[in-house]
């Protein structure tokens, strides 16, 4: 289910220290990780999408993302 996905997607986020999860979040339907917010690389990217990937029932991660804004 979809919403077993999305808190899995996001308790690994909140482990990882090179994730800021108050600026980017994910969304799932139909098992497609959508992640919303700022992104500051293709690096970052690169990472959540191995992460998204690897919670079983994932069938498709895509980024809907800016980048990070300079304070």
């Amino acid at each position: 289910p979809d919403e077993q996905i999305r808190r899995q997607v996001a308790r690994l986020m909140r482990q990882q220290p090179w994730v800021d999860s108050f600026y980017i979040f994910p969304a799932v339907e139909q098992g497609i990780v959508t992640f919303h917010g700022f992104a500051g690389s293709d690096k970052f990217l690169n990472a959540l999408r191995a992460l998204a990937e690897g919670v079983p029932g994932v069938k498709e991660v895509r980024f809907e993302t800016q980048p990070t804004p300079r304070f």
